[in-house]
């Protein structure tokens, strides 16, 4: 009998620790919210780092410099403008809000310092295929995420197929115009 209430103790105590686990009053933390998947730089952590300042005057090498999170266009059109103007390519950002290897791109990859100075010689735009599935088609995109590097002409240069960690990430970038 002794050991009947040790085991039943042991498994009230699991089902509170696993209970405690979920977030979002219940929901699973592996799927995501709408609002969760928003770029980085509309997050309130990627705010408070966007917001520091530089600790000296003095003159750094480019590599020192602070990164900026990236600043994203949420229109295609403005973005395919905008590039045209400023003579930039284009990284398009095909994402989905229930894709978890989206979300990761997100939180691991945009959010690195190399990515995000690597990333600043673009025009960035993100397009949600949920609500732009006329983009999807039109690019072809068949899995999520998927990074298409347009030159600033709107034509395609390299595409990138799912998620990549920081390096390769950038190493892949480095394949896209402008390099």
């Amino acid at each position: 009998m002794r050991h009947y209430a040790m085991v039943v103790g042991l498994l009230a105590a699991l089902l509170a620790v696993a209970s405690g686990c979920k977030s979002g009053g219940g929901q699973n933390a592996s799927e995501p919210t709408p609002a969760a998947r928003q770029a980085p730089a509309a997050r309130p952590h990627a705010e408070a780092a966007a917001k520091t300042e530089p600790a000296s005057q003095e003159p750094v090498a480019a590599a020192d410099v602070a990164a900026t999170p990236i600043a994203w266009e949420t229109d295609l059109d403005a973005g395919l403008q905008r590039a045209k103007t400023e003579g930039k390519p284009l990284m398009v950002d095909f994402y989905a809000d229930w894709c978890v290897f989206c979300h990761r791109l997100d939180d691991e990859t945009y959010s690195d310092a190399e990515v995000q100075r690597e990333a600043a010689r673009f025009v960035c735009v993100k397009v949600d295929t949920e609500a732009r599935s006329d983009l999807k088609t039109k690019y072809g995109i068949q899995g999520l995420p998927t990074v298409v590097l347009l030159a600033s002409d709107g034509h395609e240069v390299h595409r990138i197929k799912g998620y990549l960690p920081p390096g390769e990430f950038i190493r892949e970038i480095e394949k896209g115009p402008g390099s």
